[in-house]
């Protein structure tokens, strides 16, 4: 039997959190403005003399990265705490452990991994909101874990 999907999911229903301590307490990053996790898959070509005119490649690695876009916030004391970790592991060269899953779906994807953090601010005019770009360059393969929102 086929399940038929009705419900949409929107990239707004998608959340980033940080760990400073391997992942036993979680700090959400707020102002998560855009999100977009990627892989990437380098080849090589396999091709051999029987081939013929035809080539083929075969995967050789594979790399994770998450890209988002946050709005700086601060509560006129301080800054976003979860932006914070990720500002200050990204000056210090850190490693820490983030993940990403879909609030919007408790059976949705959730996924967990150790990466180290870019972090750059763009610029704009005074009336501009300061947006962040965040690239998390992931260790390894991103692990399946339960939803953060599952009973």
């Amino acid at each position: 039997m086929s399940i038929t999907a009705t419900e949409a999911v929107f990239n707004s229903s998608y959340r980033l959190d940080v760990s400073d301590d391997d992942g036993t307490t979680w700090t959400p990053i707020a102002g998560l403005n855009s999100f977009s996790p990627t892989t990437a898959t380098t080849t090589a070509d396999n091709s051999d003399f029987n081939s013929g005119q035809y080539g083929s490649d075969v995967p050789t690695q594979k790399k994770v990265a998450v890209t988002a876009t946050v709005i700086r916030r601060h509560d006129g004391t301080a800054y976003d705490a979860g932006q914070e970790l990720v500002r200050v592991s990204a000056e210090d060269g850190s490693l820490l452990r983030y993940r990403w899953y879909d609030s919007g779906f408790v059976g949705g994807e959730s996924k967990e991994a150790d990466a180290y953090a870019q972090w750059a601010p763009q610029g704009g005019n005074q009336t501009t909101l300061q947006n962040i770009n965040i690239t998390l360059n992931v260790q390894g393969k991103p692990e399946s874990v339960a939803h953060p929102d599952a009973p």
